[in-house]
């Protein structure tokens, strides 16, 4: 039905149709040592996923992350494998690390994180050369690939030297190169050793 092509080796058993190479959805490619196909969608245990621009540049990517492709729903459920799972956004130059990731193809929207309680939710990491160590937690997140702007949602805190940022529950954005649109109605502990400013 032309949603998608593939580009390696395959094998066909009794047991079901497997592959190893490069799928390529969209503008996308998913690339694995071992997928397993069906009619209606695709897996692998262990696969690197790449997402690109109209214009070929790479706006996602993530690394060794267990992957479910639905063809007919057009949805990519995509989990960790470990400490050695992550996604890179590199117009915004942060990483993080996930539990779990949600891919809607129509809308272009990446889901990060899992709404269950017991969920810890997904670490982003500022790559940006004037961002040293800036990191932070957040329960919830949007990845809009047409826009190329994270929303991140429930962030119980983001330390920078010695200071400690608590934004409300709405969230904030991130933007091309790490750039944080000013964050309304939070809280901030200046000099986090002693507790010497609280506004």
């Amino acid at each position: 039905n032309n949603q998608s092509f593939f580009n390696g080796d395959i094998l066909l058993r009794p047991t079901g149709l497997t592959g190893k190479g490069i799928m390529i959805l969209d503008n996308s490619e998913m690339k694995s040592n071992l997928f397993s196909f069906n009619a209606n969608w695709f897996a692998s245990d262990t696969a690197d996923l790449t997402v690109f621009t109209e214009e070929r540049e790479v706006s996602f990517e993530s690394k060794n992350l267990n992957t479910h492709i639905d063809l007919v729903d057009k949805t990519g459920d995509f989990f960790s494998n470990g400490d050695d799972s992550y996604v890179i956004f590199p117009t915004i130059q942060y990483i993080s690390f996930i539990d779990k990731l949600r891919w809607n193809m129509e809308d272009q929207v990446l889901l990060l994180g899992d709404q269950d309680e017991n969920s810890l939710g997904s670490r982003f990491i500022s790559i940006h050369q004037d961002q040293d160590s800036l990191s932070f937690v957040a329960k919830t997140s949007t990845f809009n690939l047409k826009d190329n702007i994270i929303n991140v949602f429930d962030v119980p805190e983001i330390s920078i030297a010695d200071a400690i940022i608590y934004p409300n529950r709405e969230g904030f954005f991130i933007e091309k190169d790490g750039f944080i649109p000013t964050i309304t109605d939070v809280t901030i502990l200046v000099d986090t050793t002693f507790n010497f400013h609280e506004f």
